[in-house]
């Protein structure tokens, strides 16, 4: 048993972390942006979707801090912290998720887009990628969109939405990592010795930030599977990688900008 008090409270500690090393992240991501300018010109919308990204994470952790406010302060003494916590369709966890939800397929798609051009830009390589991406954005909308009729909502459908969203959002991160690494991998064959070890010090980056949110997805889909429906009882843990994820799918985006206005690709 892993109590929904408990999984919040270690979630928020988590998260506020990840929100700190996202901050100083951001703050350098925007400073390469700005000392490239006088020799090219940024990528536009990737630059504002890092933004975006920040914004929407920040906002998230602000929301989860209140959250537990409510809970251990104002609500302790009537309904309780647990009651208050497994109240999903409650207002202040609408709005965490619609952020969890949006973050996330902004941050899917500037991954999408640094594989879109490791693979010279090729459409077809991101077919797939894309689809997934609105997949769990409609997925992960329409599950929420069941929090607001929660008492004529079916569990069990509720439940199958968000499968399908973390099993969409899981499957999009494996392919796209595997794509942008067979990529370089490939094109590190036909280079100088001297270039080599550039090009394998991306790959690790690539690899270790692809694997970093697809093994966090892996969870969050594990947890979700035994996490019980009323919140309760039973293993909530699953609520740690959830509240996470807004931080961890902007810090990604935000390293892979970093390392393309470094010249390190």
């Amino acid at each position: 048993i892993f109590r929904i008090d408990e999984a919040y409270l270690i979630s928020a500690w988590v998260a506020s972390f990840l929100w700190g090393c996202f901050t100083v992240l951001a703050a350098y991501a925007i400073y390469t942006i700005i000392s490239i300018r006088k020799s090219r010109t940024p990528n536009k919308v990737v630059t504002s979707a890092i933004i975006v990204l920040y914004c929407l994470a920040t906002a998230h952790a602000a929301l989860s801090i209140r959250r537990l406010i409510e809970a251990f302060i104002m609500h302790a003494d009537d309904i309780g912290s647990e009651l208050y916590l497994a109240d999903i369709g409650a207002k202040i966890n609408r709005a965490k998720d619609l952020i969890y939800i949006t973050s996330m397929w902004i941050g899917n798609l500037v991954v999408i887009w640094r594989c879109f051009n490791v693979w010279n830009k090729n459409i077809p390589v991101i077919t797939l990628p894309v689809l997934l991406v609105f997949s769990t954005a409609l997925s992960g909308y329409g599950t929420i969109g069941h929090y607001f009729v929660l008492e004529t909502a079916n569990i069990d459908e509720v439940s199958c939405w968000g499968a399908a969203m973390f099993t969409t959002s899981l499957c999009m991160n494996i392919i796209v990592t595997f794509l942008t690494a067979f990529r370089i991998w490939w094109m590190a064959r036909s280079t100088t010795s001297k270039s080599i070890k550039r090009y394998r010090t991306l790959l690790l980056v690539i690899i270790e930030s692809g694997l970093l949110v697809t093994i966090t997805k892996a969870f969050e889909y594990g947890l979700y599977q035994y996490a019980p429906g009323s919140g309760l009882n039973g293993l909530n843990a699953m609520y740690i990688p959830f509240d996470c994820m807004p931080q961890i799918t902007g810090i990604i985006p935000t390293l892979i900008v970093i390392v393309v206005n470094k010249n390190l690709t």
